[in-house]
């Protein structure tokens, strides 16, 4: 199956975030520092699941969120919306003159990584994730289950979804229940799981929503 569309917002989503740090990296200290805010725009949304998938870019800051389809978060999905990011909690927020609304998961780890996570000595860390997989979409299937990796991305890994790339690469871990995933400290990818068919890679994490 063809990346073509993800890739293209991914590096979209990495171009803007090479961009905004330009020539240093003190636009990306200045996002990381609490409660600063930036404007931003709605570049995407579509619904995944039972989320939305959302890109938003801004001069510094750029990035892949997830946020809950509930009415105070509904009305931030409209291409093109001008709102403020703010760095709030785990993955900041979006805001207007009349609310917020808070994401509940990240996608373009690799980006996430980069920004925000003090990566481990080793290069690669492996573990065994178990999984059940609750939906398959064009481009993503959408795993639940104990990805313990999950937990260097910020995430408690005994109970999180998954956003895989749902590619030929993909097909054999999408065909089971039980895979090793590993998490790269460098490179296009975060998280993977590995596959005899090349490389599966792991775009986003999610928090269940209960």
């Amino acid at each position: 199956m063809a990346r073509t569309g993800w890739a293209l917002a991914t590096l979209a989503v990495a171009a803007l975030a090479l961009a905004a740090c330009g020539t240093g990296k003190d636009a990306a200290r200045q996002v990381q520092v609490p409660f600063t805010t930036t404007n931003v725009a709605i570049q995407s949304a579509a619904k995944l699941g039972s989320w939305w998938d959302v890109i938003i870019l801004g001069d510094s800051f750029s990035g892949r969120l997830y946020f809950p389809q509930r009415p105070d978060c509904d009305r931030f999905m409209v291409k093109g919306k001008p709102v403020e990011y703010r760095r709030a909690g785990p993955w900041g927020e979006i805001r207007d003159a009349e609310g917020f609304c808070q994401p509940i998961g990240i996608g373009g780890l690799a980006q996430w990584r980069d920004r925000n996570y003090r990566n481990p000595k080793r290069d690669r860390s492996r573990a065994r994730a178990q999984y059940t997989i609750m939906e398959k979409v064009p481009e993503f299937a959408l795993a639940r289950g104990s990805f313990p990796l999950a937990n260097l991305m910020g995430f408690r890994g005994d109970d999180v979804i998954a956003v895989i790339l749902n590619d030929d690469a993909c097909a054999p871990p999408l065909s089971r229940d039980v895979s090793t995933m590993e998490f790269r400290t460098r490179g296009s990818y975060a998280l993977t799981l590995l596959s005899e068919a090349g490389t599966c890679a792991i775009d986003g994490l999610v928090i269940p929503q209960r």
